[in-house]
């Protein structure tokens, strides 16, 4: 992610004087350049009417050379947050503005006026940009850098939410019907129903498929929490199995020994991207009459034999928390079925237990997406598409750069499609290379350090590694390097370069 830098106002229109030739110097012009090519330069939306004035005084022109500079540039909406004091000058003003988007997209302000300078290290000289070099920092997710790529689009989706006050989900808010309608129809699946957050989504999945106390149901031993969890809230218990290497999903060969009378359901996780082997699953579901339930939190857009993961089982469950491929500004998360009569009990347990207001048919609970949510969501599911490949494109590079080296690199089975929400490594090195990432600006993660049977909310069951080996190898190694669709070439290599200089 290069540095972003807020624009003054003098610095334009020095700029423009240069390109009239009323300057013998080329210098902003060039910094202009340097900016516009590395798509690093804005200018706050409150200065730009104030600049076609200027320009205009100075110029009696018709404005048109000023409009052609302004749309190399991009342009910061201007906080509406600002503070007057009675005796505030105009430049104190204009600061203020400058210094409240610069915050808001993490800039610098590049400017030439003296008092600016030294107000705060937010400010830097125009001669000084083309040596400015701020530390190198890679974050695990760039949120920042997408939300700067659709700034204009998600500012206005807000601001219509917020001036229709459209805040709470329900049958009424046309931004929840909008993304319920849109995310079923981009999956081909009948029926998406929203909800409050993923964990909420399986939770409300497994009591509208009736599975309660004494029940069990099927987990893979590698997840995050919520999947176990969601189990036992039920009041059900929830069985381990073991994961398999290649793909970090569930075992299907282990899965078998594992059903007894009890058994209700099996929750596969499509876990970093990869699909679950369904095929499998759904074999021994028919066999032992059981609810497949997919988690496809990690998953949006991956498919397994052709068919996009969350319609293969009888119903998906989705998280939408800002990190997911398809992400909200908060919590978020949503059903997914074909069944008629799933989905109207899921709407209805989301909802306090009702189909209309003061009905209530069911004690349910109040678990709905917020309207605000939606109306992001609604912005970014038409770029799902591009971003999936834009990961698997990242996910290739990454193989390219790191192929022949002492490590395992993340394995893509033939029959289905990574979408990569996680590039996940694995190496003897971990600690070693985590750390000289770390040195080197490079955020990274683990997921998860510990399998799910080992933590200590489960500790009362007395699981041993022996009882699952490959989670509990494999959780010893593994580790996430940066992946998002906005991750740059040279930032791949630079974080190559690191693992083979550790690795060598």
């Amino acid at each position: 992610m290069s540095q972003q830098f807020i624009l003054d106002i003098e610095f334009i229109l020095k700029a423009i004087e240069e390109k009239n030739g009323k300057s013998a110097n080329e210098e902003y012009n060039k910094i202009l350049n340097f900016l516009t090519d590395t798509e690093s330069a804005w200018i706050t939306s409150a200065s730009v009417p104030l600049l076609k004035l200027l320009y205009e005084k100075k110029n009696s022109s018709d404005g048109d050379f000023l409009f052609r500079i302004l749309n190399q540039l991009r342009i910061v909406k201007t906080p509406a947050y600002l503070t007057l004091s009675e005796n505030q000058s105009w430049s104190d003003l204009h600061f203020q503005i400058m210094e409240l988007a610069a915050k808001l997209i993490d800039a610098k302000i590049l400017s030439a006026n003296p008092e600016y300078l030294k107000s705060n290290g937010l400010v830097i000289a125009p001669e000084a940009v083309l040596g400015f070099e701020s530390p190198r920092q890679i974050p695990f997710v760039d949120l920042k850098t997408q939300y700067r790529n659709l700034n204009r689009e998600i500012d206005r989706a807000i601001d219509s939410t917020i001036a229709r006050t459209a805040f709470i989900g329900g049958s009424s808010n046309v931004d929840i019907k909008e993304f319920e309608e849109k995310f079923s129809n981009y999956l081909g699946i009948k029926h998406c129903v929203s909800c409050a957050n993923g964990t909420d989504s399986l939770e409300i999945l497994l009591r509208s498929f009736g599975i309660g106390p004494e029940d069990e149901v099927i987990v893979p031993a590698l997840s995050w929490i919520s999947t176990s969890e969601a189990v036992s809230s039920m009041g059900a218990k929830p069985v381990f199995v073991d994961i398999e290497e290649n793909h970090f999903t569930i075992d299907t060969n282990l899965i078998e020994k594992k059903i007894t009378n009890r058994t209700k359901a099996i929750i596969p996780v499509h876990l970093y991207g990869h699909p679950a082997d369904m095929g499998p699953i759904l074999k021994l579901a028919r066999k032992y009459n059981l609810y497949v339930i997919e988690d496809c939190a990690q998953a949006h857009g991956a498919e397994y034999e052709g068919q996009l993961v969350g319609t293969i089982g009888d119903a998906g469950s989705f998280s939408l928390f800002p990190g997911k491929n398809l992400g909200a500004y908060g919590d978020a998360g949503c059903i997914v079925t074909k069944d008629d009569e799933i989905a109207s009990k899921a709407r209805m347990i989301a909802n306090h237990g009702q189909l209309e207001k003061h009905n209530h048919v069911l004690e349910g609970r109040n678990s709905r997406m917020d309207g605000i949510q939606a109306s992001i969501l609604n912005v970014k599911l038409p770029r799902l598409k591009e971003w999936t490949e834009d990961r698997r494109t990242n996910a290739k590079t990454y193989h390219e750069k790191l192929k022949n080296l002492d490590l395992l690199l993340p394995k893509e089975a033939k029959n289905v499609k990574h979408v990569y929400h996680l590039f996940v490594i694995r190496s003897a090195k971990r600690s070693q290379l985590q750390s000289a990432l770390k040195k080197g600006g490079v955020e990274t993660s683990i997921h998860y350090p510990t399998p799910l049977p080992f933590l200590n909310a489960y500790k009362q069951e007395g699981y041993t590694k022996l009882d699952f080996p490959v989670a509990a190898e494999c959780c010893e190694e593994i580790l996430s390097l940066p992946m998002f669709p906005e991750l740059r070439l040279l930032d791949i290599e630079f974080i190559s370069n690191i693992i083979k200089k550790e690795l060598s």
